[in-house]
């Protein structure tokens, strides 16, 4: 199926180890909650702050299935969208779409 690698899920779906990693993170916040964050009165605030964290973590792991689902919309995690040239041709890596020759867009 299209957007799937060796040992992934079809596009649309999360592997088995993104599944793992957004219930890893869960069970994080479960153990942060249950045996580090102290009962005083920050605890609250405290929580709130770890579960937007958690929340950010898992959300960057799902969007793994969109880059999956729509490779030129969605970047997959330590990967950059694919730019194509006015004809629809691939340009060559680390050029932007209308970057003068020599011009490198921004990795990151």
């Amino acid at each position: 199926m299209s957007g799937a690698g060796a040992g992934q899920e079809p596009a649309g779906f999360l592997t088995g180890s993104e599944r793992k990693a957004v219930r890893d993170a869960g069970l994080l916040f479960q153990l942060l909650a249950n045996e580090i964050v102290g009962d005083g009165p920050t605890r609250a605030a405290d929580l709130a702050e770890l579960t937007a964290a958690v929340h950010v973590i898992q959300r960057a792991v799902m969007a793994q299935a969109a880059a999956r689902a729509y490779p030129g919309q969605y970047r997959p995690l330590g990967e950059v969208i694919p730019t194509f040239d006015k004809d629809g041709r691939p340009l060559p890596p680390g050029r932007a779409m209308n970057a003068k020759p020599g011009q490198e867009h921004a990795r990151g």
